[in-house]
């Protein structure tokens, strides 16, 4: 893959996504923009994670690493733009961010909803 095509994955994300985790690399998380970074830099990280850009959605393949990773971006998500959404599916008119979020942390029924939901964001977010 080319700086060209790095650039271009890169100004398709929505600008929100960019300062947001998306790549786990030797154990570290790393966002668009540093990726874009490291990748203009032509730096040995900047190759590593653009091999991690070009595998796409395959490149999220730890399972447990990656279910982490949507957890913290949606957390992140909700505290930095809080919401409500009206809702009788759980007994409740409505539910906050932060009741969001506790059920994201305790990976209630809702909580896993919205974390796969998530993944799959990733996913697409991933796509060159």
């Amino acid at each position: 893959m080319s700086i060209e095509r790095i650039s271009t994955w890169y100004w398709k994300l929505p600008a929100y996504d960019r300062k947001l985790p998306l790549v786990i690399v030797d154990g570290r998380e790393y966002t668009p923009n540093q990726i874009y970074d490291e990748v203009r830099r032509g730096t040995r990280l900047g190759e590593k994670l653009q091999r991690s850009v070009e595998l796409g959605a395959a490149g999220l393949t730890n399972g447990a690493k990656i279910w982490e990773l949507a957890k913290k971006r949606l957390i992140t998500k909700l505290r930095e733009i809080p919401v409500t959404v009206k809702t009788y599916l759980l007994g409740k008119p409505e539910i906050t961010s932060e009741e969001m979020i506790r059920d994201i942390e305790t990976e209630g029924f809702f909580g896993k909803s919205l974390i796969e939901a998530e993944i799959e964001q990733m996913k697409a977010l991933m796509e060159v």
